[in-house]
């Protein structure tokens, strides 16, 4: 659903296994899918994206969501993101690094 209405590869991949065993379609499509050259490029930086997340769920509390309703958490994912962006910030000009208590 996603590939089909934004034209964005999802990040996930399967074993060789799972789309070889299927039918002629299926195998076609997988290859198309292993062979991507932008979901390729994507994969080799994932990681970095991934330290980002990981971030702010730990130390910025997005593990929970503390309000209910989309344009409540949006609110908490932007302020969350705010902090996390002004650490690195404060840390790029002054070499100052905060750690979490």
């Amino acid at each position: 659903m996603l590939e089909k209405h934004t034209r964005i590869m999802t990040a996930f991949s399967l074993p060789d296994w799972m789309w070889k065993k299927g039918e002629k379609h299926f195998r076609i499509k997988w290859e198309n899918y292993a062979k991507d050259q932008g979901r390729n490029a994507f994969k080799k930086d994932r990681y970095k994206i991934e330290q980002i997340n990981g971030d702010l769920k730990t130390h910025h509390g997005l593990d929970r969501c503390r309000y209910l309703g989309l344009k409540k958490y949006h609110l908490q994912t932007a302020m969350s993101a705010m902090a996390h962006n002004l650490k690195i910030f404060i840390q790029l000009l002054t070499g100052a690094r905060f750690k979490p208590t």
